[in-house]
């Protein structure tokens, strides 16, 4: 039977499990990560606080630097992310366009009928050798992560 204990809001009873060592590490290393860049922003505003007339300047240089060091690499980032969005955009575009067959092919012809039968021919023979090329390569359609039976491999 479990019993709520009226000061700690615990149940006693109940065992609390307890982290392992590697979680509670990484964890106390995270607050302290915090705290040191906590204790380094509080250093550089009393810095500037406590600066002389002179001193100022080499802080404002450097708060400066890193501004334009921050907003370069903002830029960067924005270029990046614009060139990820045009090749998303282009292949999107691709994948609409195409069929799915490896065996597709998309081929203009002229309106004039003899000039589409020798468009036809010659494009004969590469689609014929494609074709067979495809469908003798068991290779082409089977997956290789795909569990394959003994009776399918052979056939």
């Amino acid at each position: 039977m479990a019993t709520e204990d009226n000061n700690s809001g615990l149940r006693t009873g109940e065992s609390k499990r307890r982290k392992c060592t590697y979680a509670a590490r990484r964890e106390k290393t995270k607050e302290l990560r915090q705290e040191i860049r906590r204790l380094e922003s509080q250093v550089a505003v009393l810095k500037i606080r406590s600066a002389k007339p002179g001193q100022e300047s080499e802080v404002d240089a450097m708060l400066k630097q890193t501004a334009e060091e921050n907003t370069m690499m903002r830029d960067s980032a924005k270029i990046h992310q614009l060139q990820v969005a045009k090749m998303q955009s282009a292949i999107n575009q691709c994948l609409r366009t195409q069929q799915s067959h490896p065996l597709y092919t998309y081929i203009s012809l002229p309106q004039h009928w003899d000039e589409r039968k020798t468009k036809l021919t010659a494009i004969r023979e590469e689609k014929l050798r494609n074709a067979y090329n495809f469908v003798m390569d068991p290779g082409y359609i089977v997956d290789v992560d795909k569990t394959t039976y003994s009776d399918e491999l052979f056939e």
